[in-house]
C-alpha cells in the first residue's frame, strides 16, 4: 500500500476548509479577527499532518501554534449539542477556538489556560473574541 505522502506526492491538493457530512454546520471565524491562514511549511512536528489538505489556522500574533481545523472543530460542536446546558471544564483553550465553539453549542464552560500568565497578547486575543461571540460572563 502506498502511503498518504507517496499518494499526494505527485499531486498538489490545494487546502480548503471541510465539514463532515451528517454534521451541523457552525461558523465562528467571525469572532477571529486575528485569525490568519497558516504557513504549513514552518511546521517541523513529525506528528503535524501536512499532507491533510485542510486549512491550517494561526493567529498574526502565534503563527507557530495552530488552531483546530474546521471540521475538527465541527465535530467539537456537534459532541457538545449532547451537554448543552450542562457545565464543562476546557483546559487549554489558546486562544479561545475550542472554546467558543463549546460555548455555541450552549455548554456552560469554565476554562483553565496556563498560558495567560506568559504571554499578554494571548489574554488580549482570548477576552477579544469571547467578548465577540457573547460567551462571556
Amino acid at each position: 500500500k502506498k502511503s498518504q505522502e507517496e499518494m499526494t506526492e505527485n499531486k498538489t491538493i490545494k487546502p480548503y476548509d471541510y465539514i463532515s457530512p451528517g454534521l451541523k454546520k457552525v461558523d465562528a471565524k467571525k469572532f477571529f479577527p486575528h485569525m490568519i491562514e497558516g504557513d504549513t511549511s514552518v511546521i517541523t512536528s513529525e506528528y503535524f499532518g501536512k499532507n491533510v489538505p485542510h486549512k491550517w489556522y494561526v493567529t498574526s500574533d502565534f503563527p507557530e501554534c495552530g488552531f483546530l481545523n474546521v471540521d475538527e472543530a465541527s465535530i467539537l460542536y456537534n459532541n457538545a449539542l449532547l451537554f448543552q446546558g450542562k457545565n464543562g471544564l476546557e483546559i487549554g483553550s489558546h486562544v479561545g477556538w475550542s472554546t467558543v465553539h463549546i460555548g455555541m453549542a450552549g455548554v456552560i464552560l469554565d476554562v483553565i489556560e496556563p498560558m495567560l500568565n506568559h504571554d499578554p497578547r494571548l489574554l488580549l486575543q482570548i477576552v477579544e473574541s469571547l467578548r465577540l461571540s457573547c460567551f462571556v460572563s
